[in-house]
């Protein structure tokens, strides 16, 4: 067989490239051309075909669960504690009420009719027979009143001089503080023959010896309860009742407030001051009767 020159074998190749473009279109086939370019050197007697890459879509991406959403507690967040509610809280009886306590009658009292009376504590006091101008019948206590005693001002000084009502009070007193295990009264005065109301030319019941000046309770066990030292209250707001507070709450601090306020709910007194009405009571309570009084009150 004849060697083919280059160019014959280069015009061969272009005829076997062009016989598989037309078998790829489908119109021949082109085996035999590229058997006939396969003699030449430098190519591939069979052309080799990567089979067609098989695209496989992606694994899908795992779902993670949801979190689960927190749990929402049902027990409703706690409501501050109620206030402690103590005896002193109790709502006092109206002005009728009192009206029919011991205050009433007693101030009304003329002093024969009050000295008529004195024979259930006439151990327990004795005549003034010193000077006290606007005191009915003048008075000091010698001795304890039932079971509580009373400590008071000298009998070189006039402040320990107290009418014979305020004396007969004083004993029915005494009934409260013993329920209230009370064994002592410490008072600063009765008597001050020129006392006079604040702001006001008209006396104070203290020039009539219708007043006591309570500075401390001592008890049983041995507390004493110190008005300026355990009151704990608050200017200007009621110490009695619903919404009367204290602002420091302890044992002697409750002690002496519900010991002021059944007081004030027995009728006894007109007028019961304590610090929470003005600085000028923040050591002492003031207690008074008063003749022809129409109220009571305790501030």
């Amino acid at each position: 067989m004849p060697r083919r020159s280059p160019r014959q074998s280069a015009a061969g190749l272009v005829l076997s490239l062009a016989s598989c473009g037309l078998a790829l279109a489908g119109l021949t086939s082109c085996g035999g051309a590229m058997a006939g370019a396969s003699d030449g050197p430098g190519f591939a007697a069979e052309p080799v075909i990567d089979p067609p890459i098989e695209l496989k879509s992606a694994a899908p991406t795992p779902r993670l669960p949801s979190p689960e959403p927190a749990e929402v507690s049902e027990v409703a967040e706690a409501s501050p504690p109620e206030p402690t509610r103590h005896p002193f809280h109790e709502p006092l009886p109206s002005v009728a009420q009192l009206a029919k306590g011991p205050a009433n009658e007693v101030a009304q009292l003329s002093s024969a009719a009050c000295r008529k009376r004195l024979a259930e504590i006439e151990s327990s006091v004795e005549r003034f027979r010193g000077a006290a101008p606007n005191v009915g019948w003048p008075l000091r206590i010698v001795a304890p009143l039932g079971e509580v005693r009373f400590t008071v001002p000298p009998a070189s000084t006039p402040f320990g001089v107290l009418d014979c009502r305020l004396a007969l009070i004083l004993h029915e007193l005494t009934e409260v503080l013993v329920e209230h295990d009370v064994v002592r009264v410490r008072i600063d005065n009765f008597y001050r023959p020129k006392a006079r109301l604040p702001r006001r030319r008209s006396y104070s019941q203290h020039a009539h010896g219708l007043a006591a000046d309570v500075m401390e309770f001592e008890l049983r066990d041995g507390q004493r309860l110190n008005v300026e030292d355990d009151w704990h209250g608050e200017r200007g707001t009621p110490p009695c009742g619903p919404e009367a507070r204290l602002l420091e709450e302890n044992e002697r601090s409750v002690r002496l407030r519900n010991l002021v306020c059944a007081i004030a709910a027995r009728g006894l007194f007109h007028h019961i001051l304590t610090p929470n009405y003005d600085a000028a009571h923040r050591d002492h309570l003031h207690m008074d009767i008063k003749r022809d009084a129409k109220w009571f009150g305790v501030r």
